[in-house]
């Protein structure tokens, strides 16, 4: 096996485990009977970082397999990948980051309100 197989192999681990993992959170955190506003960003966190991870694997296949003008789905699928694709991955991770954000001004609040 060449370099480049063995990194994409081991990426591939780590992106598995960061799916389980927060699914994993997702499912742990809604459980919970007491329900805080950390708890509700954390799992809308997990889930809008599943959702730029799944959109970057789609991503992914759509330029691994479908380069290939050749394939007769070709054309129609350009379009699912331009119109659908790529702005619901950008949209998820500019949600992730502003959810990030939320989740350090609850924290620094709950902080400076306990002194």
């Amino acid at each position: 096996m060449d370099t480049v197989n063995i990194i994409a192999f081991c990426l591939m681990i780590i992106i598995a485990l960061c799916i389980r993992a927060n699914i994993k959170l997702i499912m742990l955190f809604g459980k919970r009977k007491k329900f805080s506003n950390f708890h509700g960003l954390t799992i809308a966190l997990a889930s809008f970082d599943t959702v730029v991870i799944l959109g970057l694997i789609l991503n992914g296949m759509f330029f691994e397999f479908l380069t290939d003008k050749s394939l007769p789905w070709h054309e129609g699928s350009r379009f699912l990948h331009r119109a659908v694709i790529i702005p619901t991955t950008f949209v998820f991770g500019v949600a992730s980051i502003y959810t990030t954000v939320a989740i350090s001004l609850e924290r620094f609040l709950m902080i400076y309100q306990k002194r």
